[in-house]
């Protein structure tokens, strides 16, 4: 790559096709490359450390599997927080004295145990629903990079809705009543040619429609390092200790085969990355 012009206000770059096509190809395909950030934006320090450190720097891709978080299509259901105080449950109408609150959930995670088969959580999702559900169908989430103040995620306020099996028969009693209760639940079209029309329940909802049953997200692996999609004053990548599931917020970082996940770890979190 030959600079040009570089006078403080225009900058031209001379790159030839094959060093588009080498950068933009992974395996046997070409998929592209970040053309704007790389060769408009980038400042010539950064080349510098290109050209200075030749092979030593790699792809993320080349190291890590990098995929968006989940995208559950109607967050209002899916997400959902502890309760500090137990409810009238909605579908047994009776206050549950033995199930968790906020503070008895956290302890069990924070030690990294289970409770009981069956045992409830006291829960309310973004919709004003507030009820209970099993822990077994509650995963621990990571919604926003404002949910962990330091680069190790905590026991973070969020939970998804997130049953191990797509077989309805299996679920158990109130996670039923609550799939239950999101296709008879009334939605209202906020936006586009269709607001203000009333929907019948969250299965309606185009963001859902395609999915087989509508309420299943898939199985989702663990990832030990988050990293955000949109950063503010710094850049920076966080350590998934407690293995939350990822919101589509941020990246799930997975190493590669031979890849050390705590190096990978601080090498997101060093000057040069």
């Amino acid at each position: 790559m030959k600079v040009v012009v570089d006078n403080g206000k225009l900058r031209i770059r001379s790159v030839t096709v094959g060093t588009l096509l080498r950068k933009g190809t992974e395996g046997e395909r070409y998929k592209g490359g970040q053309w704007g950030g790389l060769y408009l934006r980038a400042p010539e320090i950064f080349f510098r450390v290109l050209e200075g450190a030749g092979d030593k720097l790699v792809r993320l891709g080349d190291v890590a599997e990098v995929k968006f978080g989940i995208k559950t299509g109607a967050n209002g259901f899916f997400f959902l927080k502890p309760l500090p105080h137990r409810p009238t449950c909605p579908f047994c109408k009776v206050i549950h004295a033995e199930a968790l609150t906020d503070k008895e959930e956290r302890a069990y995670r924070e030690r990294g145990e289970t409770p009981p088969e069956g045992t409830l959580v006291a829960v309310k999702n973004g919709l004003g629903w507030e009820g209970y559900l099993e822990y077994s169908v509650l995963r621990l989430l990571l919604k926003s990079s404002k949910e962990a103040p330091t680069l190790v995620v905590p026991v973070t306020p969020s939970r998804v809705f997130l049953p191990s099996s797509a077989n309805r028969e299996t679920l158990p009693k109130h996670a039923q009543n609550y799939v239950d209760y999101g296709e008879q639940l009334p939605i209202t079209v906020a936006k586009g040619r269709s607001k203000g029309a009333v929907l019948q329940g969250i299965p309606s909802l185009s963001t859902v429609r395609g999915r087989n049953p509508w309420w299943w997200l898939g199985e989702w692996d663990e990832a030990p390092i988050a990293l955000p999609i949109f950063e503010r004053a710094r850049k920076y990548a966080f350590w998934n200790e407690q293995r939350a599931v990822i919101d589509h917020a941020l990246c799930m970082v997975r190493p590669r085969e031979g890849v050390e996940a705590k190096a990978l770890f601080l090498a997101l979190n060093s000057a040069v990355f």
